[in-house]
């Protein structure tokens, strides 16, 4: 891929790919076969040292934030079929989920409430976000087991009558520490779940030129653009970033503002008295 800031060491991996892809035909392969083998390498797997992922158990809903974007919607899938779950969405997609979804040929999730009443008491796993402002409508923290995410505890973080999984990681996107977990348990990775996986990292990480980005994202854009068959990376960045800022077009001033808010609780330092705040976010591209 076209990724000059990229800095990963997967020669093994690179070759076993490329090589593997030519003998086969791409159209008709819905799990890669060299997956087994390439999860055996150690070349990738000495890069992954460190805490191990979390098994959520089989059956749990997995969902992301209020007002979802495209890390929490890509992860909620991917983990879907790393952990044999339903993924389910939070609300109205915008245009650069949109637009991924259609690319990789994936269905749109079901909005939560409808999930929950066809699944009856499945148990829920919050992705890409812990905090209790952000949790959808609907969500029974009772029936909360788990989270995966990346963002810092900070005020109004969720509390659970009972303990849960957690896999809270400080790397640029939910969707990499999902993909770090298809390694971990050599679990076969589609080639649909893959694409959205680099999709969420490149909406997050800003194609890898954000200051979140650790080396994680850069290892993980690298071995999710070979599984997913994306030769040009830069590319697909491009044409999301581009279906993103078609939504900007429709919006006045006050959903523009609202479009991506998170809600704060903070205190005065001199008096001591509590304040709320909010920051809302637009990306330009």
């Amino acid at each position: 891929p076209s990724l000059p800031r990229a800095k990963c060491e997967f020669s093994y991996f690179t070759k076993h790919a490329r090589g593997s892809l030519n003998e086969a035909d791409e159209s008709s392969l819905t799990f890669h076969p060299w997956s087994a083998s390439l999860y055996a390498s150690s070349k990738l797997t000495s890069r992954l040292t460190g805490p191990w992922s979390v098994v959520i158990p089989k059956g749990t809903v997995f969902i992301g934030h209020k007002i979802p974007d495209t890390d929490a919607i890509c992860s909620a899938i991917a983990a879907s079929e790393l952990f044999e779950g339903y993924p389910a969405k939070a609300g109205k997609l915008n245009t650069e989920t949109e637009y991924v979804l259609q690319r990789f040929r994936v269905a749109e999730p079901d909005l939560f409430e409808d999930v929950s009443r066809s699944r009856g008491d499945s148990s829920i796993c919050l992705v890409d976000h812990n905090q209790m402002s952000q949790v959808s409508d609907g969500v029974d923290l009772k029936k909360v087991i788990g989270v995966i995410d990346h963002h810092a505890f900070q005020s109004g973080t969720i509390c659970t009558p009972f303990p849960i999984y957690t896999d809270i990681r400080p790397w640029g996107s939910a969707c990499t520490i999902i993909a770090h977990a298809f390694i971990q348990h050599r679990h076969p990775l589609s080639k649909s779940s893959a694409g959205l996986m680099l999709a969420g990292i490149i909406s997050d990480t800003l194609s890898l030129c954000s200051p979140t980005t650790t080396e994680f994202d850069h290892m993980m854009v690298t071995f999710l653009s070979y599984a997913a068959g994306v030769s040009d990376v830069d590319e697909l960045a491009k044409e999301m970033f581009k279906a993103k800022s078609k939504q900007l077009e429709t919006m006045n001033a006050y959903s523009l503002v609202r479009g991506d808010i998170k809600k704060f609780v903070t205190e005065e330092a001199r008096t001591r008295t509590k304040l709320k705040m909010a920051i809302g976010v637009v990306e330009c591209t």
